[in-house]
C-alpha cells in the first residue's frame, strides 16, 4: 500500500510537471497571438468607428521612377524597433482613391497593430477605370517593398478590397515579383468579372444604398466609365464622364438629356436604368469591355499560389456575391484558404450596429478567430 502511494504521488507530481510545462509551452505559442489579435481588433473596430488615435503613427509619401513613368504611393508605420511585416493595401474604385477615410482609417489601424503599411496609386483608379495594368503595378510594387531597405522586413503580404481583393491574387499568380508572398488578403472580391457586369447592368433591384439607386449602379457606373472612350462625341463624353463620376461619388448629377446628343441621350438612360430601351448600346458596352473583363477575371492561374490566403465577403453583399469569393476558394488549390462570409459587414463597410446583440456577439467571435489565424500567418 506505501509503495502504491509513493508510486502515486510520483506519477502525480510527473502529470502535474508535464501540464505545467504543456501550459507554458501553449502559452508561449499562443499567448502573443491572442494579444496581437486583441490589439487589432480593437484597431480595426476604431477604423470602423472612424476614431483611429494615430500618436505614434508616421505617414509618408514615396515616388518611385518606372520606366518613364512616375509611381506614388503612401507609407503608415510607427516607429519601433525591430523587423516588422509589410503590407501592399491595394484599395477598391472607390472614391478618393487611397485617400478615401476609411481605406486610411484601416491602413492607420494596421500601422498602430505594429504592421508596415503601402498604399499604392494604381492606374485608373482614382477616375474608377479598370484596367488590367494595375495588375502589373502590384508587382512593382511588391518588388519594391522586398528589396528596398525602408526598414528591417519580417514578413510580407498583399491586402485588397473590392476589385483589389482579386488583382491581389492576380498578382501573385502572375507577377514574378509576386513569388515570394507571404500572406494574401481578399475582402470582397469576384472570380468572373463578366457574370458581375451581366448582374449589375440587369434590371434587378437591390438595397437602395445610393439614394434611390440600388447598391448594383455603383458597379454599372464604374464601367461605363471605363468603356466610355467608345463614344465618338467628344462633347458627349466629358459631360457624361463627370456625370457618371458625379453619380460614383456622390449618387447624383446634374446633368439633363437635353443638353447631350442622341448617342449621349442613350447613355444617360442607360445610367439611370432604363435598360430595356438599350440594348444596342449594352452590345456595344459589353463589346468593348469583354477583353478588359477578361483578362482580370482569375481562372485555374491561382492554383500557382501556396502562400497562405485569407478571403473574407459579406454574406449579403448587394454589389459582389458571396458567391463569388466560395469560386475564388475552389481555384486555390494548392493552399488552404481560410475563408470567413461575415454578415458583419456589406461589400466592405461594417454592419454592426445593424444588427441584434447575438448575432453581433457571434459575428465578433468568428471574426476574431479569423483575424487570430492571420496574425499567426504574418
Amino acid at each position: 500500500m506505501r509503495l502504491l502511494k509513493t508510486m502515486w504521488r510520483v506519477f502525480s507530481k510527473k502529470t502535474a510537471l508535464a501540464a505545467a510545462l504543456l501550459a507554458l509551452v501553449l502559452a508561449i505559442l499562443i499567448l502573443p497571438g491572442l494579444f496581437q489579435t486583441a490589439g487589432l481588433v480593437a484597431n480595426l473596430g476604431a477604423a470602423a468607428r472612424q476614431s483611429v488615435d494615430t500618436t505614434g503613427v508616421i505617414e509618408t509619401e514615396i515616388h518611385l521612377r518606372s520606366g518613364s513613368a512616375e509611381r506614388t504611393a503612401r507609407i503608415y508605420q510607427t516607429d519601433t524597433r525591430g523587423p516588422k511585416t509589410a503590407i501592399l493595401f491595394i484599395p477598391g474604385l472607390t472614391p478618393n482613391g487611397i485617400l478615401n477615410p476609411r481605406f486610411v482609417a484601416v491602413a492607420r489601424s494596421l500601422a498602430k497593430s505594429g504592421y508596415v503599411v503601402i498604399t499604392p496609386r494604381l492606374t485608373g483608379f482614382d477616375h474608377f477605370r479598370l484596367d488590367p495594368v494595375a495588375v502589373e503595378e502590384i508587382g512593382f510594387w511588391y518588388g519594391q517593398m522586398r528589396e528596398r531597405p525602408w526598414f528591417e522586413l519580417r514578413k510580407a503580404g498583399i491586402i485588397g478590397v473590392s476589385v483589389g481583393g482579386t488583382l491581389a491574387l492576380l498578382a501573385a499568380a502572375r507577377q514574378p515579383e509576386c513569388r515570394n508572398l507571404d500572406f494574401i488578403v481578399s475582402i470582397g472580391g469576384y472570380r468572373d468579372l463578366w457574370r458581375c457586369q451581366q448582374r449589375w447592368f440587369s434590371n434587378t433591384r437591390g438595397v437602395d444604398s445610393h439614394g434611390s439607386y440600388p447598391v448594383q449602379y455603383y458597379g454599372k457606373w464604374i464601367l461605363m466609365l471605363t468603356a466610355l472612350d467608345a463614344m465618338r462625341n467628344r462633347q458627349d463624353h466629358d459631360r457624361l464622364e463627370q456625370a457618371l463620376t458625379d453619380l460614383v461619388v456622390t449618387a447624383k448629377t446634374s446633368l439633363t438629356p437635353s443638353s447631350l446628343s442622341a448617342e449621349g441621350g442613350l447613355w444617360y438612360n442607360l445610367a439611370l436604368g432604363q435598360q430595356n430601351e438599350n440594348r444596342a448600346l449594352l452590345a456595344q458596352i459589353s463589346d468593348q469591355l469583354q477583353e478588359r473583363l477578361q483578362s482580370l477575371s482569375p481562372g485555374e492561374e491561382l492554383s500557382a499560389i501556396t502562400c497562405p490566403v485569407f478571403l473574407v465577403h459579406g454574406a449579403y453583399d448587394e454589389l459582389i456575391p458571396a458567391d463569388e469569393t466560395l469560386e475564388l476558394e475552389s481555384l486555390l488549390t494548392s493552399t488552404q484558404p481560410v475563408t470567413l462570409l461575415t454578415p458583419a459587414i456589406s461589400h466592405t463597410h461594417p454592419l454592426l450596429d445593424k444588427m441584434s446583440f447575438w448575432s453581433r456577439s457571434k459575428a465578433l467571435a468568428e471574426g476574431a478567430f479569423f483575424l487570430y489565424r492571420f496574425v499567426r500567418a504574418s
